[in-house]
């Protein structure tokens, strides 16, 4: 599930499309994660020095409108640290796990389970329920 279909050969996206498995995590986790913010770990920080008497907000001003990232020093003027992302929908988003299908795939997960239930009744049914000529089979034996 936590791969994205564009990094999967042609059949592979086939199974991951036809699995529910992954229309479930995919609900559970963009109703969960969405809208949570990003700590980055000191690891995870990209850090640079801005140019002389420029400020790290002023520097990056336009590309923070653009962009994911979080800029944690602002008012800094020797080393910027940005977080690559802001949110954790920004990164499930990179996995295809969008917000905004939660529903439609609670629904596939849903129709997927009644689908199952209601085709193993009928299996049953149809391999367990006397019909009418093994009824009189049985019944002329006896």
């Amino acid at each position: 599930v936590l791969v994205s279909p564009s990094s999967l050969p042609r059949f592979w996206i086939f199974l991951y499309r036809a699995t529910p498995l992954s229309y479930y995590i995919s609900a559970l986790m963009s109703t969960a994660l969405a809208g949570v913010p990003i700590t980055c770990a000191p690891n995870e920080l990209v850090t640079f020095s801005p140019p002389i008497n420029e400020t790290c907000g002023s520097y990056l001003a336009a590309y923070l409108d653009t962009s994911q990232a979080n800029l944690l020093n602002p008012s800094a003027r020797d080393v910027c640290n940005v977080c690559p992302y802001k949110e954790k929908s920004s990164v499930l988003g990179l996995y295809g796990i969008e917000f905004e299908h939660r529903w439609r795939n609670w629904g596939i997960t849903v129709a997927y389970n009644v689908i199952n239930v209601l085709l193993a009744m009928l299996l049953y049914w149809m391999v367990r329920v006397p019909k009418g000529a093994k009824m009189k089979m049985q019944k002329s034996v006896f």
